[in-house]
């Protein structure tokens, strides 16, 4: 289930991504290009990073997708992610506060909530029962509105 759901949003971000550079009349090259010269990360990786694999790219390249695309982070974060920041903020909690109270790490809710890792099963259902949701729930979360922008994020 785990890796489905870690295929599905990687389609979901290269889609994105591919709908972008169509909209903006741009090339992949200029983007990896901008990437470069803000980060100074090799294009090698910044392609291997945003074209394969089963996750997000780094923070890094994340962040300056959305600036030169003049879009939220939150167009690329896969829907759990921003239900778990959502969901954890309306109950005013910090990450440690609720690392405490469910017993999953605070390194590993942050990466959750920053679409660095997709939750195992186990937590997901950890996460699902204290929020009183269905897991499909969480990973289906539809995006109300967007809270944070690029500039919050890149800080």
């Amino acid at each position: 289930m785990i890796k489905e759901v870690e295929k599905k949003f990687q389609l979901k971000f290269n889609q994105k991504l591919r709908d972008l550079v169509f909209e903006k009349e741009v090339t992949i090259s200029n983007v990896i290009d901008h990437i470069y010269k803000k980060t100074g990360i090799e294009k090698e990786k910044i392609i291997k990073k945003i074209s394969m694999g089963n996750k997000l790219p780094g923070k890094k390249i994340l962040i300056e997708l959305c600036l030169f695309f003049d879009v939220s982070i939150n167009y690329f974060l896969p829907p759990y992610s921003i239900f778990l920041r959502e969901f954890r903020e309306s109950y005013s909690l910090s990450i440690s506060k609720l690392s405490k109270m469910i017993g999953i790490s605070r390194q590993l809710l942050h990466q959750y909530e920053n679409g660095e890792k997709l939750p195992s099963v186990k937590n997901f259902y950890i996460i699902s029962k204290f929020y009183n949701k269905s897991i499909e729930n969480i990973i289906n979360y539809e995006i109300k509105q967007y809270k944070y922008s690029v500039c919050e994020e890149g800080k």
